[in-house]
């Protein structure tokens, strides 16, 4: 009998298995035998989301950081970084994220790109540089794996210099086929004002920008204005999201009496021409007010927004309250309308009840165009084992038919031996559908046991403690912190402590070049100093930190070569 030919892809996937279960086993071994200690971390998954299924190996020792992954997606990627320590600078090989900010961006989230070559990092006096030599790179991947594929060769410079505390001008160079070199000023004139202007090109076409952000305890303002010709990318990188701020943006958000919360937001997007479509602009408006008062939360929102030919006009009032210490009801109404007319009403229905400390459960009734559905939602959380389902409406600003959609948000994590946790979790894309992720992670420890990872012991009872946190207040784990010199790691839970003296106070600083983590991360609030606090006392620091997911580009034909200028 002939053997059945295994498809293409199935047989990248295993082929990717094959050489992922091979790093497991040989990459902790080759960690430099000198080096007195490691940590290992391991991770692996699949993903709807991204259309993809990997894993990667990061090992870190003292003054280096070696990174190697590999996944499939639409075709199989090897993806890798080594980072060493060198005359006072940092010298990297491989692949690796470059954090493209601008002072002006006040918006939007920190854009990245992705470079591969020979890279080196040094900070001097009041200036930082950053230098890679190689090619530019489109990144395949996910939370759990970067694979990596050359698009142009390019030599990137970028330069910080803080003129004064209150000055620091900067440029961001990158030399291809076609220059991006764009310069920019921002002046702090007060701790609650800032002001920023950028002036250049990126990939040889013009742009411009200057932005100012006010923030007080009652209010918060931000607003931005940029021109940009519909062909302008800080770099020339094949990226399906790359979309940048335009024109004027305003976001305003008033707390006049502390139960009311008013905001008022305008946002104008561009995304340049990629594959053949042409550059596509869209908009959005919204207006929110919040009032919290005698237990019961109210909700009233506007929203409109239009992208070409799609876009719609959107209200939504909602109350929650809680009664007695364990339910909380509620209840909303989603009102919209399309541009061709088509009237959509939603009606929902929301009980939660706090059964135990470890139990919650949630009951959802629905009515849209006629039709009534029940569903049933909850949690189970544990120190090892947590699992939650829950039914939430979203705003879709440029999907078609009705913008507020309900989906399923399904959340699972297992501790289940040592270090090791695999999570699971649902997501909302743009387009309302919804994906998901699957992953693992492992940490080793080499040359020492997880129970003494602090660079030095102390018998304090004192301690300076935290939390490292993304937007949705999920820990982030493997962060690094530095502490007076020290750098400790976040747990599976994102909290990280080190002992000092008692009353002592520490310099704190994210380190976010050594996350042991693949994806790159920013920092979006952190405190400069930390008093170190009695054990069991104080509620340690909040860090909030942003992962930078690179841009999943869509499937392309076996001879596409990236972008040709």
């Amino acid at each position: 009998m002939r053997p059945t030919k295994r498809p293409e892809g199935a047989a990248r996937r295993s082929r990717g298995i094959v050489v992922f279960a091979a790093l497991l086993v040989l990459i902790p071994g080759a960690a430099p035998r000198g080096a007195r200690a490691q940590v290992i971390q391991v991770q692996g998954g699949t993903s709807s989301l991204y259309h993809s299924t990997g894993g990667s190996v990061r090992v870190r020792g003292e003054g280096f950081d070696g990174l190697i992954g590999l996944g499939d997606l639409e075709t199989f990627h090897v993806g890798g970084l080594l980072r060493k320590e060198y005359r006072g600078g940092l010298l990297s090989v491989g692949d690796q994220a470059v954090p493209f900010g601008l002072p002006t961006d006040v918006f939007q989230a920190p854009h990245a790109f992705f470079g591969r070559g020979i890279g080196y990092e040094r900070e001097v006096g009041d200036t930082r540089l950053r230098a890679i030599g190689g090619t530019t790179a489109t990144m395949y991947g996910s939370p759990f794996f970067l694979g990596a594929r050359s698009v142009r060769g390019a030599g990137i410079l970028f330069l910080d210099h803080d003129v004064s505390p209150t000055v620091r001008v900067m440029t961001r160079s990158v030399f291809t086929r076609r220059q991006t070199v764009i310069s920019g000023l921002e002046w702090r004139p007060r701790s609650d004002l800032r002001t920023a202007m950028a002036l250049g090109g990126g990939d040889g076409e013009p742009y411009g920008a200057a932005s100012v952000l006010f923030e007080r305890p009652w209010v918060t303002a931000r607003a931005a204005w940029s021109a940009a010709a519909d062909a302008f990318r800080r770099v020339a990188v094949p990226q399906a999201s790359a979309s940048e701020m335009e024109r004027e943006n305003l976001d305003l958000k008033i707390r006049p009496i502390k139960p009311l919360v008013l905001q008022l937001g305008r946002y104008n997007f561009l995304q340049p021409p990629s594959d053949g479509a042409p550059a596509l602009r869209g908009r959005v408006h919204q207006v929110v007010a919040n009032v919290k008062a005698l237990d019961a939360t109210t909700t009233l929102a506007f929203y409109t927004s239009r992208a070409g030919e799609a876009g719609n006009t959107g209200l939504s009032a909602g109350m929650r309250r809680h009664v007695g210490r364990s339910v909380e009801i509620g209840g909303n109404v989603h009102h919209a309308r399309d541009r061709g007319g088509q009237r959509f009403t939603t009606l929902v229905a929301t009980l939660r009840e706090n059964v135990s400390p470890h139990v919650d459960l949630s009951q959802v009734v629905t009515h849209t165009e006629g039709n009534t559905t029940v569903s049933f939602g909850g949690a189970y959380l544990a120190s090892r084992f947590s699992v939650g389902a829950e039914w939430q409406t979203v705003y879709v600003p440029f999907g078609s038919g009705d913008p507020f959609r309900q989906a399923l948000m399904v959340t699972v994590r297992l501790l289940a031996f040592g270090n090791f946790t695999a999570n699971l979790g649902s997501y909302v894309a743009p387009d309302g559908t919804v994906k998901y992720t699957l992953a693992g992670n492992q940490y080793l420890y080499h040359g020492y046991d997880a129970a003494s990872r602090a660079p030095r012991a102390s018998m304090s009872d004192h301690l300076v403690q935290g939390l490292v946190a993304d937007e949705k207040g999920n820990g982030v784990r493997g962060a690094a912190v530095r502490v007076d010199g020290d750098v400790v790691y976040t747990d599976s839970d994102g909290y990280f402590f080190v002992r000092r003296p008692k009353g002592r106070q520490c310099a704190i600083e994210v380190v976010t070049e050594e996350f042991l983590t693949p994806l790159p991360y920013v920092v979006l609030s952190a405190p400069e100093t930390v008093t170190a606090a009695p054990e069991g006392r104080g509620a340690g620091v909040l860090i909030v930190v942003r992962a930078v997911i690179p841009a999943v580009p869509k499937p392309q034909p076996k001879d596409w070569t990236g972008v040709d200028h």
